[in-house]
C-alpha cells in the first residue's frame, strides 16, 4: 500500500503552511519588526555615543528644546539632524523616482542604499572614533550619515507593504501618506 507523501510533522519558521508544499513567509511581513530593531539599535548607539538621536529626529527636537529651556547651547549635529534628515528623505524619492522600480523591487533597493548607509557609519566610526569627541567634527559627519541612513527605512516598508509608494501619482503629492512620515 502507497504511503502518503504527507509529512505529519509541522514545519518550522519561516514555514506557514501544512501542505505538502511549504510555503516562506513573505518578506514584506517581517520587515516591520526588522526595521523597527534596526532603528532603535541605530537610535541606542547614536544616542550613547554621539549625543543625538539618529532614527528619530523628533528626539532631538526635545533635547534641543530642553537645552535651551535650561540655557545651554543645543549640539550642533542635533540641529543639523533635523535637515540632514530632509534632505534624505527627498534624496529617497528622487531615487525611488528616477529608478523606475515599484513595489518589492524598490524595496530592495531603498534597503541596499540603507544598508550601505549604515557600514558607511560603521567603518567610517571605527577608522575616526567619533565617540572619543561627541561634540568635533568626526562625530558630526559619523551622525549626519547615520540620520541620512535612517530615511531610507520608512519608505522601503512602506513601498514593500503598498507596492505601489511612488507609483506616479501625482508628484506634488511626493507619496506622503505612504512614504515619508517623518
Amino acid at each position: 500500500m502507497p504511503t502518503s507523501a504527507r509529512s505529519s510533522t509541522p514545519h518550522s519558521w519561516p514555514y506557514t503552511s501544512n501542505d505538502e508544499i511549504a510555503q516562506v513567509v513573505p518578506i514584506h511581513n517581517l520587515l516591520p519588526a526588522l526595521l523597527s530593531g534596526v532603528a532603535g539599535m541605530v537610535d541606542v548607539i547614536g544616542f550613547l555615543s554621539l549625543g543625538l538621536f539618529t532614527a528619530h529626529v523628533t528626539g532631538n527636537l526635545v533635547v534641543i528644546a530642553a537645552l535651551l529651556v535650561r540655557g545651554g547651547p543645543p549640539n550642533a549635529a542635533q540641529i543639523l539632524a533635523v535637515p540632514v534628515f530632509m534632505a534624505a528623505v527627498a534624496a529617497v524619492w528622487l531615487i525611488a523616482k528616477a529608478s523606475g522600480r515599484r513595489g518589492h523591487a524598490l524595496a530592495r533597493l531603498l534597503l541596499l542604499v540603507h544598508f550601505l548607509l549604515l557600514a558607511c557609519v560603521l567603518v567610517f566610526s571605527v577608522i575616526s572614533d567619533p565617540a572619543v569627541n561627541p561634540h568635533g567634527l568626526m562625530a558630526g559627519i559619523a551622525a549626519m550619515i547615520a540620520v541620512s541612513a535612517m530615511a531610507w527605512p520608512v519608505c522601503a516598508l512602506a513601498s514593500s507593504r503598498t507596492g505601489r509608494a511612488f507609483d506616479g501619482r501625482d508628484d506634488r503629492q511626493l507619496d506622503q501618506q505612504e512614504c515619508c512620515r517623518c
